[in-house]
């Protein structure tokens, strides 16, 4: 089997799929997509995946897009371990956590979040890539639709990005969402398989993957604060858990290297000064 896996370093959803590859210890073909250099947006790319984004999967020519329904394909097709409960109540539960940190509006957060000088670099990233989509959507007319819904998803980001009441909300909803998962974790959720040392019970599962992705993200990204002194015990002791296992390093704190998204963003530079 040849699994080749076209991603970037930095990118949330990538990650989680990096962390189920590297929980099954499979091995993988890196096709590195530069973001920072609009390599998305590239007709080859774009041929790859309508969306522009990553990950996408290719298994031996059987192209498989979304973050979710990578996880799921790797889980189905890949060996041992299997990451998905046998037990109908646990997988329901981990299901669930899928589809709460799929919901996520982190990148909005994130955006929010940023300090003066970040926040004008990243208007001036979506300035960048709004052009460069218009252009390729007059270079590339077969692509036409494709990149017309790129350009109408960062006309509705850039609304929201510019709406307090919108930030402020999206915050919200992923307090919301640690809160819940930290009382999950410590049994008092009223869930099955809650109190566990994992989302879905005693066992690691996707919804853990997924789930390490998103916490280190947070963490990196200083949205959150995951340590001993933090009111949110149980999720404290879930992320030390997490971080412990080689797969984590191998799938996301290895990957976060800043001399790697310098050098991503050096040909990128010019267009946003």
């Amino acid at each position: 089997m040849t699994l080749t896996l076209h991603h970037f370093p930095n990118s949330l959803c990538s990650g989680k799929v990096r962390m189920a590859l590297a929980e099954k210890q499979a091995a993988y073909r890196s096709r590195v997509v530069n973001l920072l250099d609009l390599d998305a947006l590239e007709p080859d790319y774009v041929r790859l995946n309508r969306k522009a984004v990553v990950p996408t999967l290719d298994d031996n020519g059987e192209i498989v897009r979304d973050s979710l329904r990578i996880l799921r394909h790797i889980d189905r097709t890949l060996g041992a371990p299997v990451l998905t409960p046998a037990n109908d109540a646990a997988r329901a539960v981990m299901d669930h956590w899928l589809g709460v940190q799929d919901a996520l509006p982190l990148g909005l957060v994130s955006f929010a979040s940023a300090r003066w000088a970040n926040r004008f670099f990243l208007r001036r990233f979506l300035t960048v890539r709004r052009a460069k989509t218009a252009r390729l959507m007059r270079e590339a007319p077969h692509l036409r639709e494709a990149y017309a819904r790129k350009l109408e998803h960062d006309r509705a980001f850039r609304a929201l990005v510019s709406d307090p009441e919108a930030a402020a909300t999206a915050r919200a909803t992923v307090t919301a969402a640690l809160d819940a998962l930290d009382a999950h974790l410590g049994g008092a959720s009223g869930g099955a398989s809650g109190g566990g040392p994992f989302i879905a019970g005693t066992a690691l599962s996707l919804a853990d993957c997924a789930w390490a992705a998103v916490l280190w993200r947070c963490r990196e990204a200083k949205l959150e604060r995951f340590g001993p002194d933090t009111e949110r015990t149980h999720l404290a002791a879930y992320v030390a858990r997490l971080s412990a296992r080689p797969s984590f390093r191998a799938a996301l704190s290895d990957w976060h290297r800043p001399w790697a998204l310098l050098a991503g963003i050096g040909p990128a530079l010019p267009a946003l000064l």
